[in-house]
């Protein structure tokens, strides 16, 4: 059987990493191991120590970031921009893969121009309820786009452009309340919250979550995930009301890995940023939320995920300026002592879980790559 040669890219978050990863594992599965991965990108610590921990190899690239508002660094960064095409055409050379898939992102756009320079197809995934902008130019060059919000479509070629949802990670739904109790220290007499900001933490998030910790945990254990570096300022807010972090019910960690199936298994809310990714996750889990989104993002991206979701009451959304005490605390209470409510959010917002996401967009690479020759059954290209 011939080695197919798959080719990665995107901009080396947790949003653009697992669903790589989910879509990866599910081409090794087709292709019975006979596929090699390279991701091209910017790599940190923690996006090379996931990938590699996969079998997929990383090459580290310089790229240039464009902010939206005026930046000395953007003047500066955009020097990297031919530094990392010049590295992106050599290790594209030197790989020579048989179809390209892209996330997205910054990171992504000096690979994908590589790719097209050899010729080689290209299909780009979208996450988000509105297209991002590295996403709609490099489109252009694109085979194929695969969206995860219908909301999305009309950003691309309505020719090239298909629906697939957002793949999640595979062993989304197989934690254990069990597993979640013991990495975290919990009991059974309280029901528990989990908070996230991402893997880069959410400041906002973080400060008035911990400020609310010593009325919650009156009623409430807690699972914090502060973001790498964000611990120690969660701790001192804990210290100022005497509580002592992970000994009080309240139990942080800077970043989960495995450890987030059991914490979303052992969640009966979840305060989270709106990432597209891991809304997805909380539809697989099937749990009810309040988002937070991003106020300052790229074309607000995270807004629209929210407000996609929180239009079905699928989810409670809370723009920054209104995640204050008062309205925290009240959606919390009602939420979790409404059982009509909360067994309607969970119903809703499973409708945002689409199981069969990696499994298209692995057909859709194969076709591309020209190992299978029809992927009608598959509902795809529609």
């Amino acid at each position: 059987m011939k080695i197919l040669k798959v080719l990665l890219v995107g901009g080396g978050t947790g949003g653009h990493l697992y669903p790589l990863l989910s879509t990866a594992r599910k081409i090794n599965q087709l292709k019975q191991g006979q596929v090699k991965f390279l991701f091209i990108g910017p790599v940190n610590k923690y996006s090379k120590q996931i990938l590699e921990k996969n079998g997929i190899k990383t090459k580290a690239i310089f790229a240039a970031k464009w902010r939206r508002y005026f930046s000395v660094l953007n003047f500066l960064e955009i020097l990297f921009f031919p530094l990392g095409l010049l590295q992106s055409l050599f290790q594209v050379l030197l790989f020579m893969p048989d179809v390209v898939f892209s996330k997205g992102g910054y990171g992504s756009v000096p690979a994908l121009i590589a790719a097209r320079v050899y010729f080689i197809p290209i299909l780009i995934h979208e996450s988000d309820a509105i297209a991002g902008k590295a996403n709609q130019i490099m489109s252009k060059i694109a085979d194929k786009v695969a969206i995860s919000f219908e909301g999305a479509r009309e950003s691309f070629s309505l020719k090239k452009v298909f629906f697939t949802g957002n793949p999640v990670r595979t062993n989304i739904r197989s934690g254990s309340f069990e597993k979640a109790r013991r990495i975290f220290k919990l009991t059974n007499q309280k029901p528990v919250i989990l908070i996230m900001g991402g893997s880069q933490g959410a400041e906002l998030i973080n400060e008035r979550m911990a400020r609310l910790a010593k009325v919650l945990l009156k009623h409430f254990q807690i699972i914090h995930q502060t973001g790498m570096g964000k611990r120690e300022k969660v701790r001192s807010i804990l210290a100022r009301q005497g509580i002592k972090m992970n000994r009080s019910d309240y139990h942080t960690i800077e970043f989960m890995s495995d450890e987030l199936i059991h914490a979303y298994q052992a969640a009966d809310i979840i305060i989270s940023r709106a990432g597209a990714i891991t809304i997805s996750e909380i539809a697989a889990v099937g749990k009810p939320s309040i988002l937070v989104p991003l106020g300052s993002g790229a074309n607000k991206h995270q807004l629209y995920n929210a407000y996609s979701v929180g239009k079905l009451g699928a989810a409670v959304v809370l723009e920054e300026h209104n995640f204050t005490r008062e309205i925290i605390l009240r959606n919390i209470r009602e939420i979790l002592t409404n059982p009509m409510l909360k067994q309607n959010m969970i119903k809703k917002v499973q409708k945002f879980y689409y199981p069969q996401a990696a499994e298209k967009l692995a057909f859709a690479l194969l076709y591309l790559a020209q190992e299978v020759d029809d992927v009608e059954g598959m509902g795809l290209f529609e």
